[in-house]
């Protein structure tokens, strides 16, 4: 039988305000509420495939569009390593994948040049089989995932005990983490690896977390975040270990492809990543799945102020940054302080890039936790509540008015998490201590 929800209270003034978001988080309500969509997600993504005609489903759009992404970019990179930033090619090769089925277009490999390696292995593969290896190991990294959710709540100061089963029913319908699935995502490595990153903060292991943030340069937003925290902690060792594995893998680059192609590489997609910012005017690029800013504002105006919107985009980035770096500082003695931090941390890859999609926003979940003081953990869990929800309406709304208004949750995230922190009175405790 599992066991009941229980998250210790504090004992801090808007009792009143605490007893409300009990009464509404109940544990039944957090444990059901999760089972019941995820059936309903389950089915319908059942129905779309089952009534699929090719690679195309019931409902009419590819099904694992990145995932032949991925692998048209692993086998362009076998055979013709400097044609993976040529986008004829890329969609030549991917229509010839999934033929008989038509393929007006898709997205153009848009990732540093040191992560087509990786997609190569599998192209020893065929398509499906290839996407069968990669939907196991995108489901055992979720599972890692899940377990390592567990493990951070239920350590202290947080103490929330959540049964396996509760969390699993939460993780698995997410929005961001089912249809990571279904695209043939990576979202769930880089999931695994920022948990596994916040983990090793907690417990003050740098190398790790520092190594295990290099890798993740697989999603150089993510790793840019994480440097930006190591540097504002003055975490040397963090710094290093993330600078050895990043190396790593441009290590593995040059040595399939050599240096003189390696440099060329990197040449091409400099020269691409200024023309990633335009990506949100393109015809049929799924612009309601951001969450930046920058992708917000994409949705208001149209190309004619790409110039203006970027200028916006940059300098609230700057700002955040900044802002990021005075709590640093104002938090640098505060045993709180790398928690709290490390809340800001999951979100500022949506704020300081112009590029990043819903299927990587899963970790906002944990934000909702880190961002706000320990004694605050029934607040935590109602903000939590919001952010699943509003990952979950979120696109459909935003399709149909052509607007990200992901890009709303972050940014209220972080002021929210910025109210709480400042209006918060120090020497909060929680009951019992």
């Amino acid at each position: 039988m599992e066991r009941a929800v229980f998250v210790r209270p504090g004992t801090y003034g808007n009792l009143e305000r605490e007893n409300r978001v009990a009464a509404f988080l109940t544990p039944r309500r957090i444990s059901m509420y999760p089972r019941i969509m995820l059936v309903i997600m389950a089915v319908t993504v059942a129905l779309n495939l089952a009534g699929s005609t090719g690679w195309r489903g019931a409902n009419g759009q590819l099904v694992f569009q990145d995932f032949i992404l991925f692998y048209s970019t692993g086998t362009l990179f076998h055979v013709a390593p400097l044609s993976v930033y040529d986008f004829d090619k890329q969609l030549s090769l991917q229509r010839s994948l999934v033929a008989p089925t038509r393929m007006e277009g898709t997205g153009a490999f848009s990732h540093p040049p040191y992560v087509a390696p990786l997609f190569e292995a599998l192209t020893g593969l065929s398509l499906p089989h290839a996407l069968l290896v990669w939907t196991l190991l995108s489901c055992a990294a979720i599972g890692g995932a899940i377990a390592l959710a567990q493990r951070i709540v239920r350590k202290p100061p947080w103490n929330i005990v959540i049964p396996t089963r509760t969390v699993a029913a939460i993780a698995l319908s997410c929005a961001p983490v089912l249809f990571g699935v279904c695209a043939g995502q990576m979202h769930a490595f880089v999931l695994l690896g920022t948990l596994a990153v916040v983990a090793f903060v907690l417990e003050d292991k740098p190398w790790q977390a520092g190594a295990l943030a290099g890798l993740l340069a697989i999603k150089p937003q993510v790793t840019l975040a994480f440097l930006i925290f190591f540097v504002a902690r003055r975490n040397i060792r963090a710094c290093v270990a993330a600078a050895i594995a990043f190396g790593g893998l441009n290590v593995l680059l040059i040595s399939r492809v050599g240096l003189e192609t390696a440099v060329s590489l990197y040449s091409t997609y400099i020269a691409f990543t200024r023309a990633l910012v335009m990506m949100p005017f393109t015809e049929g690029f799924p612009r309601f799945l951001l969450l930046t800013p920058y992708g917000f504002m994409s949705g208001l105006v149209g190309p004619e102020r790409q110039g203006a919107i970027l200028l916006i985009a940059n300098t609230l980035a700057a700002a955040a940054v900044l802002w990021f770096l005075i709590d640093a500082w104002r938090w640098r003695h505060s045993p709180d302080g790398a928690r709290l931090l490390l809340g800001r941390t999951l979100l500022l890859p949506s704020l300081i890039t112009p590029y990043l999609m819903m299927y990587d926003a899963a970790p906002l979940l944990l934000s909702c936790l880190l961002s706000v003081r320990a004694t605050m953990s029934r607040v935590a869990l109602a903000l939590g509540a919001m952010v699943y929800v509003g990952l979950l309406i979120y696109p459909p709304i935003s399709s149909a008015i052509g607007v990200p208004l992901g890009a709303l949750i972050p940014i209220a995230l972080w002021i929210t998490a910025s109210v709480a922190t400042t209006s918060a009175p120090s020497g909060w405790r929680h009951q019992g201590e």
